[in-house]
This record gives structure tokens, sequence and C-alpha cells, in this order.
């Protein structure tokens, strides 16, 4: 599972020494004749890029989860101290959503470390995911989609109400 996530978020994995799977492209090597090897797509994929919004949308439903389930106290304690609430809501969805996604990729980087080994010798003493790219890979497009939910949190919840008063009419 830490394999296919690092390949869903584009850091990708290696097997063996010099070599790189991930969804902008394969390179690698010869591998022994290991029948899980023959799932390992070769080249450059035509739409493997439209794996890296995966991260992206499980962050779009975290922020939106925290707009629905959370107290954003710290929007409240901006908003007390400074008086333009354009700028406090967007600090403080800024700041959500650097947070989770610094928690996320330190959590990633961490299943990644525990991933990485070796397998042999020669070319297959490298192999699992690089934990630092992972990370930074996981954090920054966790981030991106809680700021994108957590924006988009009230958009969505006022159409939901809309969709229920029209129920409640009829």
């Amino acid at each position: 599972m830490v394999f296919a996530l690092a390949w869903v978020s584009g850091s990708g994995f290696a097997l063996g020494v010099g070599s790189q799977v991930g969804p902008l492209g394969t390179a690698t090597g010869p591998l022994p004749s290991i029948p899980v090897f023959a799932a390992i797509p070769s080249g450059p994929l035509d739409y493997g890029f439209v794996a890296l919004v995966l991260p992206v949308l499980a962050g779009i439903l975290a922020g939106w989860w925290f707009l629905r389930e959370g107290e954003n106290h710290f929007d409240e304690w901006l908003s007390i101290k400074i008086d333009a609430r354009w700028f406090t809501a967007t600090v403080s969805t800024l700041a959500l959503g650097a947070l989770v996604g610094v928690v996320s990729g330190l959590l990633a980087a961490g299943l990644a470390w525990l991933a990485r080994g070796s397998a042999g010798l020669g070319r297959l003493t490298d192999i699992g995911p690089d934990p630092l790219w992972m990370g930074l890979w996981i954090a920054a497009e966790v981030g991106i989609g809680v700021v994108i939910g957590y924006a988009a949190g009230p958009w969505l919840e006022r159409q939901q109400h809309v969709y229920e008063e029209v129920e409640l009419a009829r």
C-alpha cells in the first residue's frame, strides 16, 4: 500500500539502483523474473498524471470535513485581532492547509521510511519510495486539496441546503 501511495503521489518508488517507477514514467533496468514485476508498466504513461489528482481529492474531502465538523479557533482569534474578514479567512484557510499538509507529509514519509529496504545484492539494494520526496509530494498535494475543500465548503453546503429546501417545498 505504501508503494501505491508513492506511485499515486507522483514521487514513485525504486526497484533497484537507478530505476524509478511512477505515474509520469517508468525507467527500470533489467529485473529478475519475479511474476509481480510483470505488472510494472514500462516507458511513459499517457494518462498517468491523472493519478496525481487522488491525493488532492483526499485533501478536498478533508478540508470539507474540517469545515463541517471542526471549530476554527485560529480563525476566531484572528477575526478578533484583525477586522478584515477576507484576510482572516484566507490566512486561517492557508494555515489549515499547511498544517494538514505537513502532518500528512510527515506520516507518509514515515511510512516510506518503513517500506524502504533491500531485496538482495547488486541492483536490488535500493527498493522502495524515497521518504523525503514522498513526504514533500503528499504534503503539497494534500495541503492544496485542504485549502480548496475548506474554501469551497460553504458553497457546497449552500448548494446542499438549496436542494433540501426544494425537496421540502414539494
